[in-house]
C-alpha cells in the first residue's frame, strides 16, 4: 500500500523515451507495485513499457509482456524502441477512462478511422479481461487479465485491450536473418523459407508470444497453418481418451499464440510451436529444427496456452515438451496438461494428457483447482485441490508416457500459507533455488482460494529428512491429504 502511494506521488517520468517496445526481457522479474519483491518472471521476450516511476532515487517500468504477464521491474538494462499498433477489426473504438476509473463503465468509446495507426502513449494501472467470455477463467490462468494499453491512433486517444490491436516494431535481428529493407522494416524473400524459429527469433520473441505481437510476421507465419488433408492427432476427448489420427479441412486463421524454445534445441528436436484457429477450434503445430511438424487438434473450446516448460522427464537426451492449455465450456473453464515427447518429430509422435483445474460455473462444490512442476529426479507431480481436500500424484514419464509411481503416502513440506496470490507469488521466488523445486499451490477453501508454497515428497520421512536438512521444524511437514 505506501508503495501504490509513492508511486501515485511520483506520477510519469520525464523523458522521452517513457513508453515504447522492450526485447531481451525473458526471465524479468516482476513486482506488483514498484519496491515491492518480485512476483513473476516474464516467459516472453518483448514487452510493452506502460508508465515509468520514481520511487526513492530508483526508476521503476511498468511492463506487459508477450506472454500476457505484467508488473513493475527496476531493470534498466533494456532499451525501449517506439512501437506502432493498428486495429484488428472494423469499428474499433478506444476507451476514454482506464479500467478502475470510477465512471469507466459509463464512459463511451470514441470510433477510431479505418486503417488508422497510432503510438503508444502508456497504459492503465488496473487490469480488466479483453472480453466477458474471459471472465470465466480465472486470474492466475488467464493471459488476457492485463493492464489496458494507452494509444493515439487517427486523432483519437484512448485504452483497448491488448488483445485488439497488432503491433509493430523496429527490430535490429530482422535485417540480418531474414533480409529486412528501407525503413519500415518490411521482409524481404528471405523470410519465405525461414523456419518459425527463424521467423520468431527475428524479432526477439523468445518464449510464449500472445497475438499481437506476432501480427507484424503472420504472413510468414501463415506457411505452417495446416491446409486441407494435413493430418493431426486429435485431442478434442477427454484426457483419458487415445488421441487418433484425423484429416484437418478448412482455412485456419493465426497464429493465435506462439512459442519459441528457449534453450538451444537438439538437432531434429522440437524448436517452436504456433496455435492457428478456427472458430473455437485450434490445432497447434510443433515445428522441429529440422523443419518436421506435429500438429495437435482440439475440435472446439477456444483452447489458450498458458505455460510451456521444456524438459527431458526421460533422460534420453530430447527434451519434452510440457505445455498446460486452458479453455472455455458454457459458463466454465478446465485446464489440461499436455506432455509432448521430446521423439515426437522422429517418427515417434506422442502426447500424454493430464486434467488439471476445471469449473462448471453452477456447481462450486465439484470445481478442482490444480498445479504441476518437476523435481530434480525428473518426478512430474501434480496437484489437484477439491472442496474436500488437496492430494498429490506423483507420476514419471519414460517410454510408455505417464505411470504413478509406487509410494506410500505421498507428503510436503510447507514453506508458507498465503491469501494473496501476489504474496504466494512472491515467496514461491524467494524459495526456489537449484536443488529446492518449491511449488506453488492453490488450495480450495469454503472462504477461497489459499496458496501453499510446498516441496514435495514421496512420503513423511523423505519430507522430514528434507526438513531437517534445511533446518526447518518439523511441524513444516504436512502428511497428504490435506483436509479443508
Amino acid at each position: 500500500m505506501l508503495a501504490s502511494m509513492a508511486v501515485v506521488a511520483a506520477g510519469y517520468c520525464e523523458g522521452a523515451q517513457a513508453q515504447g517496445l522492450v526485447q531481451g526481457t525473458l526471465g524479468v522479474g516482476l513486482s506488483p507495485a514498484p519496491g515491492q519483491p518480485p512476483a513473476v518472471l516474464l516467459r516472453g521476450g518483448v514487452a510493452l513499457q506502460l508508465e515509468q516511476v520514481e520511487l526513492e532515487g530508483q526508476r521503476w517500468q511498468h511492463l506487459l509482456g508477450s506472454d500476457g504477464r505484467h508488473g513493475w521491474t527496476n531493470d534498466q538494462r533494456k532499451a525501449v524502441a517506439p512501437v506502432t499498433a493498428g486495429a484488428v477489426t472494423a469499428g474499433f473504438e478506444l476507451m476514454p477512462l482506464p479500467p478502475g476509473a470510477p465512471e469507466f463503465w459509463s464512459s463511451v468509446g470514441q470510433p477510431v478511422p479505418v486503417l488508422a495507426e497510432g503510438s503508444l502513449l502508456g497504459g492503465s494501472r488496473e487490469s480488466l479481461v479483453s472480453s466477458t467470455q474471459e471472465q470465466m477463467i480465472p486470474a492466475w490462468l488467464n493471459p488476457t487479465l492485463a493492464p489496458w494499453p494507452r494509444w493515439s491512433m487517427g486523432g483519437v486517444q484512448g485504452y483497448a485491450p491488448l488483445s485488439s490491436v497488432a503491433l509493430s516494431w523496429q527490430a535490429p535481428r530482422v535485417e540480418g536473418a531474414l533480409g529486412a529493407s528501407g525503413a519500415s522494416g518490411a521482409l524481404g524473400a528471405a523470410a519465405d523459407n525461414a523456419s518459425a524459429s527463424e521467423v520468431l527469433g527475428a524479432l526477439n520473441l523468445d518464449g510464449l508470444s500472445q497475438a499481437p505481437f506476432l501480427a507484424r510476421m503472420a504472413s510468414k507465419l501463415q506457411r505452417l497453418a495446416p491446409r486441407n488433408g494435413a493430418k493431426a492427432l486429435d485431442l478434442s476427448g477427454a484426457p483419458a481418451q487415445k488421441a487418433r489420427w484425423l484429416t484437418l479441412e478448412g482455412l485456419w486463421q493465426g497464429p493465435q499464440c506462439a512459442y519459441r524454445s528457449t534453450s538451444p534445441p537438439r538437432a531434429g528436436g522440437l524448436a517452436a510451436l504456433l496455435c492457428y484457429s478456427q472458430g473455437g477450434a485450434r490445432t497447434f503445430v510443433l515445428q522441429a529444427s529440422s523443419g518436421k511438424t506435429l500438429s495437435l487438434h482440439a475440435a472446439e473450446d477456444s483452447l489458450s496456452i498458458s505455460r510451456v516448460d521444456e524438459r527431458d522427464l526421460d533422460g534420453d537426451g530430447w527434451p519434452e515438451w510440457l505445455i498446460e492449455v486452458v479453455g472455455r465450456y458454457g459458463d466454465g473453464y478446465y485446464s489440461e496438461l499436455w506432455v509432448v515427447n521430446g521423439r515426437s518429430s522422429q517418427g515417434q509422435p506422442r502426447v500424454d494428457r493430464q486434467a488439471l483445474s476445471s469449473s462448471s460455473g453452477e456447481t462450486p462444490s465439484a470445481a478442482q483447482d490444480a498445479a504441476w512442476g518437476i523435481d530434480k529426479n525428473r518426478v512430474l507431480w501434480i496437484w489437484r485441490s477439491t472442496a474436500r481436500a488437496g492430494q498429490f500424484t506423483p507420476v514419471r514419464y519414460g517410454k510408455r508416457g505417464l505411470s504413478a509411481l509406487d509410494w506410500s503416502t505421498p507428503a510436503l513440506v510447507l514453506l508458507g500459507d498465503d491469501e494473496s496470490l501476489a504474496a504466494a507469488q512472491q515467496r514461491n521466488l524467494r524459495s526456489l533455488t537449484p536443488t529446492s523445486a518449491a511449488m506453488m499451490l492453490p488450495l480450495r477453501t469454503p472462504s477461497g482460494l489459499r496458496w501453499l508454497n510446498a516441496i514435495p515428497a514421496l512420503s513423511a520421512s523423505e519430507a522430514e529428512r528434507w526438513a531437517s536438512d534445511h533446518s526447518l521444524p518439523a511441524t513444516a511437514v504436512k502428511r497428504l491429504p490435506w483436509n479443508n
